[in-house]
C-alpha cells in the first residue's frame, strides 16, 4: 500500500504513510504509535491488513485498545454489516462522543430503525444543538475515504438526521467534491 505510485495514493496519505513507518522504527516498542498508524491505514483502504495487524498489537498487550474495535467497526459499515458495526460502535466508544453517536445512528439510519434513531438524534441534538449535515459532511471527508463519507452520509439521512439540509446546496457541492 505505501509503496503505490502517488497517482493511486493522495500526496498527504503516502507521506503520512512514510512518516508512521519512520515513527515505528524511531519506538519499535510503542504500541500506541503502532496501532495509530494502522488505524490510520485502515481508514485510507488497506482494511484486512490493517485490521490483521491490529488485532495482532492488540494481542500482544494486555491492554483494549478502541483503534481495533473502531477500525473493525468502520469496516463492517463499510461493507454492508450494520448490525455488527451497530454492535462493535456501541463497544468501542463512549455514550458522550459525537462521532461515536454519528456512527451508531448511521448503522440505525441503514438498518432502518427509526424510533431508536430519533433517540439517538435527540441525544445528539442536546450535544451539539447547532449540528448540521452539512458539519458532519466536512467531518466525515476529511476523515474518510471519499465513498465511505458517501456511505456514512447516506446512513445518517437514512436515519432521519436533518432531513432539511439535504438539500442545501452546501452539501450538495460536497457531494461533488466527494465523487
Amino acid at each position: 500500500w505505501c509503496n503505490l505510485p502517488a497517482d493511486d495514493i493522495t500526496r498527504p496519505a503516502n507521506e503520512a504513510c512514510k512518516r508512521g513507518h519512520k515513527a515505528i522504527d524511531l519506538n519499535p516498542n510503542n504500541l500506541m504509535i503502532k496501532l495509530d498508524y494502522w488505524f490510520f491505514r485502515a481508514l485510507n483502504g488497506d482494511w484486512e491488513t490493517a485490521i490483521a495487524e491490529l488485532d495482532k498489537a492488540g494481542r500482544s498487550s494486555i491492554v483494549s485498545f478502541r483503534h481495533i474495535e473502531k477500525a473493525k467497526a468502520i469496516n463492517a459499515y463499510r461493507v454492508g454489516s450494520f448490525e455488527t458495526a451497530l454492535d462493535l460502535f456501541a463497544q468501542a466508544y463512549s455514550p458522550l462522543d459525537l462521532l461515536a453517536n454519528l456512527h451508531i445512528l448511521m448503522c440505525l439510519g441503514q438498518l432502518g430503525r427509526t424510533r431508536q434513531a430519533s433517540t439517538k438524534i435527540r441525544q445528539l441534538k442536546s450535544l451539539r444543538p447547532g449540528l448540521s449535515l452539512n458539519q458532519v459532511a466536512r467531518l466525515l471527508s476529511r476523515n474518510y475515504q471519499p465513498a465511505l463519507a458517501r456511505h456514512c452520509l447516506e446512513g445518517l439521512q437514512r436515519a432521519g438526521f436533518d432531513r432539511k439540509a439535504c438539500d442545501a446546496p452546501e452539501l450538495q457541492s460536497f457531494a461533488q467534491m466527494a465523487s
